[in-house]
């Protein structure tokens, strides 16, 4: 782990690293081709899904410890990860439910 800079604190080492393996995993299984509707198209899908929010929890334990304004927005997510649509809203829904069940 590096001495200095964000990949010094543990989180953002943390989540680099499942980032890391979620891209390897994401990318082994998208390299095989599957058939739509197929047992291996479905864990590729899958595993698609697990690398978007392994990226996104890196991204945003790096702006939590550099202080970063910048933020994607859910637009900017479904432009890098288009297939993943109905998952993205579907996780929108909950973070929506989420803050609405706490402000109560």
């Amino acid at each position: 782990m590096p001495r200095y800079g964000p990949y010094s604190h543990p989180a953002v080492w943390a989540a680099f690293a499942a980032h890391l393996a979620a891209s390897e995993e994401a990318y082994r299984l998208a390299a095989q081709d599957a058939e739509p509707g197929t047992p291996e198209a479905q864990a590729a899908h899958e595993a698609e899904y697990r690398l978007y929010r392994a990226e996104k929890a890196h991204r945003e334990a790096w702006q939590a410890v550099t202080n970063s304004r910048e933020r994607w927005t859910n637009i900017d997510w479904l432009d890098k990860y288009p297939s993943l649509e109905a998952e993205m809203h579907r996780d929108f829904l909950r973070e929506v439910e989420a803050d609405w069940e706490i402000g109560q």
